[in-house]
């Protein structure tokens, strides 16, 4: 990281790109949030939190996702390729 770089705006961008990515997915799917959360182990509102960036997301959880999304983790993280 940079000096003088801001460690939680960098967090939130990664939330954002995480959950973005999350969304992506699982619209791509055809999954509800209530299907993703399922698969998971979790509830609606925090699959929405996920997708909406406003949660830290532990490894565990980027795991449980790749795996319910059918995809790895560090494509969880990736800013999506261009087309």
């Amino acid at each position: 990281m940079n000096p003088g770089s801001d460690p939680t705006r960098h967090a939130s961008v990664m939330q954002r790109l995480v959950g973005a990515n999350v969304r992506r997915l699982r619209t791509g799917l055809t999954l509800t949030m209530d299907d993703l959360a399922g698969r998971i182990g979790s509830n609606g509102d925090s699959v929405r939190a996920i997708e909406d960036g406003r949660i830290d997301i532990e490894i565990d959880m980027l795991v449980a996702l790749s795996d319910a999304l059918g995809t790895e983790v560090h494509l969880l993280v990736a800013p999506e390729a261009s087309s």
